[in-house]
């Protein structure tokens, strides 16, 4: 998941739904340590996953290395010719501050606290629709996902948040 250091509650938040949920996520505070090539883990990270979501707030957008994901992401997007940037808005935002390429994009739109469940299970139907497995991709690469079963999703709109 691809956010400002500004964001990580809302990025653990979101981790741990999705793991609860079936899915592998890559964090880069779990995925990166020390001594380690931050642009080359991060580079590879992106190649080898499916979908790349990103946390849209104020830090973020003006997050030089958000961009830099950003852009490598959205050229895997063109390349591949298929959904894969997935855009969760955690903060208000003018359109203005949203960067050109997302403008377009329904996201995500966690703003409001009382409908986290509601909008995380917009989010895994839209990894099931974008995937088009219909099961969770737990054996992918990072970043990896699809949907969880009905029972699961469930679950999580029943959790107290």
């Amino acid at each position: 998941m691809c956010h400002s250091s500004k964001d990580k509650p809302f990025v653990r938040k979101v981790a741990e739904f999705l793991k609860k949920a079936g899915y592998k996520i890559w964090l880069d505070e779990a995925e990166i340590h020390i001594g380690e090539s931050l642009m080359e883990k991060i580079g590879n990270a992106i190649d080898e996953t499916d979908f790349f979501a990103i946390v849209l707030s104020k830090a973020s957008v003006r997050s030089e290395w958000v961009k830099k994901e950003l852009q490598a992401a959205m050229q895997k997007e063109l390349k591949e010719k298929r959904v894969m940037v997935l855009p969760l808005l955690c903060e208000p935002l003018d359109l203005k501050e949203i960067p050109p390429f997302l403008r377009d994009k329904k996201y995500a739109d966690f703003t409001a606290q009382d409908r986290f469940n509601e909008v995380f299970k917009e989010f895994l139907k839209a990894l099931d629709y974008h995937s088009g497995t219909g099961e969770p991709e737990t054996n992918k690469s990072p970043r990896s996902a699809g949907e969880s079963n009905n029972r699961k999703e469930e679950h999580y709109a029943d959790d107290k948040v």
